[in-house]
């Protein structure tokens, strides 16, 4: 594309009366958006104190086959377009 084919009206129509950050969340942890729930649910229970982190032997987070393509493909370049 050539940049003088670019309209940047669009650009500075709503320039210091709109603001972006007003309609941004951020992110808790550097994961897929989708996992934080699992997370949640995960730090919540450690918070109890019923378990501790040396007695787990693993985890298993159920979930859409949606969010599991899209957050747990251990495809490396895939997971980084994830976090």
């Amino acid at each position: 594309m050539d940049t003088e084919d670019i309209d940047e009206t669009n650009l500075h129509e709503t320039l210091g009366r709109e603001w972006q950050i007003e309609v941004a969340s951020i992110k808790p942890y550097a994961t897929c958006r989708s996992t934080h729930s699992a997370m949640d649910a995960v730090l919540d229970v450690r918070a109890r104190g019923t378990i501790s982190a040396e007695t787990v032997t693993g985890l298993t987070v159920h979930t859409s086959a949606l969010i599991a393509d899209m957050c747990g493909n251990p495809t490396p370049v895939l997971s980084s377009r994830s976090s």
